[in-house]
């Protein structure tokens, strides 16, 4: 449910209609299937630990712990959410990780519309990052 704090940027994220995203997130995970090996049900988490290798620069290591899966989770949920202009990275940790700075704050909003969020925030992500015509 949204609240007064939503945003223009949020609004339009939540805008797309299912059916267009339902087809854009299908094209994505059909794209990872077939360029990755993964299963086709890759979900939101997986999408956004990819984000963050991505961001990352670093490649994917097989062997990484689960502290740097889950952190590399959430920087692939910042770089999506900076997509759609909530985040901005704001410098680099020693550690060569990056440090996110908030520009809006999110709205409170369902399960539901969070999941809908990431879900379009990711496609928007991806869609600047695979080739031309991958997602659309």
């Amino acid at each position: 449910m949204e609240t007064d704090l939503a945003t223009p940027l949020t609004d339009a994220l939540l805008a797309i209609p299912d059916a267009e995203l339902s087809r854009k997130w299908e094209r994505v995970q059909a794209w990872m299937a077939e360029r990755f090996g993964f299963d086709t049900s890759v979900g939101v988490e997986g999408l956004l630990f990819l984000a963050g290798v991505q961001e990352s620069g670093s490649g994917y290591n097989p062997g990484m712990e689960k502290e740097h899966k889950q952190a590399t989770i959430m920087d692939g949920t910042y770089a999506v959410l900076a997509h759609a202009g909530l985040y901005e990275r704001a410098g680099v940790e020693t550690d060569g990780r990056p440090i996110w700075a908030r520009l809006e704050t999110p709205p409170s909003l369902s399960i539901d519309d969070q999941e809908k969020l990431l879900r379009a925030a990711l496609v928007g992500y991806f869609e600047d990052v695979l080739p031309p015509g991958a997602v659309t």
